[in-house]
């Protein structure tokens, strides 16, 4: 890690739980980054004792104006880390001005990240590198399928559209897809085949020299889904699967990205494993994994300096490695009744990690407590004024 002490880390990021992870996955290394903000009533990130300069701006355009003109003449080039995809998205669109000064994540061209968002584009790679992929299309808003049969699932054709995992319906038939188009804005979407979901599972890794090199040391699962989304809590375990490992190495070659990275699958009832998508930018789970003993962010950024893969140092402490973001999972619990929320209280004090709560850097969980309960409160009386109303 010596080799990366002299460099700036810059964080462009939104008021999240997977930043908060960064700061934390860098200062706990002795690594004080500096964040960059994006956004209005921020308290989370921010909260952190680990952050070494603060900023706050209104977009990530403004922000990554910011860092050109503030950072990129240090004396050793600084890294520009973001965890979201319409960040990214913004940070590949400014691939020429960044590449000599900024060590960022990149596919090797200006809008090359942007062209592998499309879940259109990730499909066909997918199928190219012999992964089981659920038949798709993608149509106008009010289309009929043409190809994809019932049941489907309706998604957004890329995850930079505003409110991208609110646009996912499954439907059994036409009505269903009506009903779900009605709900909807975007002019394109994504229709795919519905499989029957037993689980969800993946890999949060890196990859250097435009993809010919790629760590996958830990695959994670879930403790619950849902048909339409993930759950909060999940475990690592150790990869056994060499074919799946080398699909992931080949279309990670293919994309030709430099950076970290999730990649997800599907576990459908059937016995088969179904490519979902890649995400080219740190996810909520790259904490765990720091805690697992895989710092993502740090071995990244000392490989990407070595142009090696940089992992000779890694020692997993322990698999399984449970976490679990713990706020939101315990609220669903209680939603659920006392018998669920005691279930989810032994879940939480069960887990190795807790994504919130940490006793080295507090902060941030009791401002998120706060937040929450704020929030609960202006329900509460929100409904009751509503009542109120109505009688």
């Amino acid at each position: 890690m010596r080799a990366i002490i002299n460099h700036l880390f810059i964080l462009l990021v939104g008021d999240h739980f997977n930043p908060l992870g960064m700061v934390r996955s860098l200062g706990e290394e002795h690594i004080n980054p500096i964040v960059v903000l994006v956004g209005e009533d921020s308290y989370l990130v921010q909260s952190s004792k680990y952050i070494r300069r603060l900023h706050k701006v209104h977009s990530a355009q403004e922000g990554l104006e910011l860092i050109i003109k503030e950072y990129s003449k240090s004396s050793y080039k600084p890294f520009i880390l973001t965890g979201s995809d319409d960040i990214i998205a913004v940070i590949d669109r400014n691939y020429d001005r960044l590449c000599r000064d900024f060590f960022f994540f990149n596919a090797g061209g200006q809008g090359r990240v942007n062209k592998l968002l499309s879940k259109k584009e990730q499909n066909n790679l997918a199928k190219q590198c012999g992964f089981n992929v659920p038949a798709y299309e993608e149509v106008n808003l009010g289309d009929y399928p043409k190809e994809v049969t019932y049941p489907l699932i309706t998604k957004a054709v890329d995850s930079t559209i505003n409110n991208w995992k609110s646009q996912v319906y499954i439907c059994r038939n036409e009505d269903e897809l009506l009903e779900a188009y009605s709900h909807l804005k975007s002019e394109k979407i994504l229709l795919q085949q519905y499989i029957e979901k037993k689980n969800e599972t993946g890999f949060d890794a890196f990859s250097i020299n435009e993809g010919r090199d790629t760590y996958l040391p830990l695959q994670l699962t879930y403790f619950t889904t849902t048909e339409t989304s993930f759950g909060n809590a999940i475990y690592f375990f150790e990869p056994h699967d060499k074919e799946l490992l080398e699909k992931i190495n080949r279309i990670m070659m293919m994309t030709k990205f430099s950076g970290i990275f999730s990649i997800d699958f599907l576990e459908g009832k059937d016995g088969r494993l179904y490519f979902l998508e890649i995400n080219f930018r740190n996810s909520a789970w790259s904490y765990p994994s720091t805690k697992a003993g895989v710092n993502l962010l740090v071995l990244w950024a000392e490989s990407t300096l070595m142009q090696s893969l940089k992992i000779s140092d890694v020692i997993i402490k322990k698999l399984p490695f449970s976490a679990i973001v713990e706020i939101p999972e315990f609220l669903s619990g209680l939603k659920k009744g006392i018998g669920s929320a005691v279930k989810t209280y032994k879940l939480i004090h069960n887990s190795d990690c807790l994504v919130f709560w940490n006793k080295n850097d507090n902060k941030p969980f009791w401002k998120e407590v706060f937040h929450t309960v704020g929030y609960l409160i202006k329900r509460m009386i929100h409904r009751l004024c509503f009542f109120r109303i109505l009688l």
